[in-house]
C-alpha cells in the first residue's frame, strides 16, 4: 500500500506504478471511477501530485499495510447485508479484491497474460 502521489497517472492512460517483490516495477491500469476518487483524495488531503510520501496512511501517519486495510474492509462489507444477506458470513480480505478483480477482467475478455502481468506474477501462463 505504498502508493505515492507521484506513482499516479490520472490523465489518459489512467495508471498507477506499483513496486512488487524484488523491487520489480509494473504499471497497472486504473478504472475512470478509481482515477476520479484518487483525484478527489489528492485535493481533499492537499497532496502535491509529485509528492513521494505514501498516499494511504494509518492514523499514526505510517504507510497503510494490508493488515490496516482488513478492519475497514470487514466493516464496510457488513453494510450491504440487507441486499446480500450472505456477505457478512464470508471471509473478505484484501486478497479477495485482487482475486475478484482478476476474475472480472478475465470474464471481460482481458487475456490471461495481461492479467498476470498486472498482478505482478513472475511467471506468465
Amino acid at each position: 500500500m505504498d502508493v505515492r502521489p507521484c506513482d499516479l497517472q490520472l490523465v489518459r492512460p489512467l495508471q498507477v506504478r506499483l513496486s512488487g517483490k524484488g523491487r520489480k516495477e509494473r504499471f497497472c491500469p486504473l478504472w475512470p471511477q478509481t482515477a476520479e476518487a484518487l483525484r478527489t483524495l489528492l485535493v481533499e488531503t492537499r497532496s502535491d501530485p509529485a509528492a513521494t510520501e505514501p498516499l494511504f496512511r494509518n492514523r499514526r501517519g505510517r504507510p497503510l499495510t494490508r493488515f490496516g486495510v482488513r478492519h475497514p474492509l470487514r466493516k464496510y462489507t457488513k453494510l450491504p447485508q440487507t441486499a446480500v444477506p450472505t456477505l457478512p458470513a464470508k471471509r473478505v480480505h484484501p486478497h479477495t479484491l485482487r482475486q475478484s478483480t482478476a476474475v472480472h477482467l478475465l470474464q471481460a475478455g482481458v487475456d490471461l497474460v495481461t492479467i498476470s502481468h498486472w498482478l505482478g506474477h513472475a511467471t506468465q501462463p
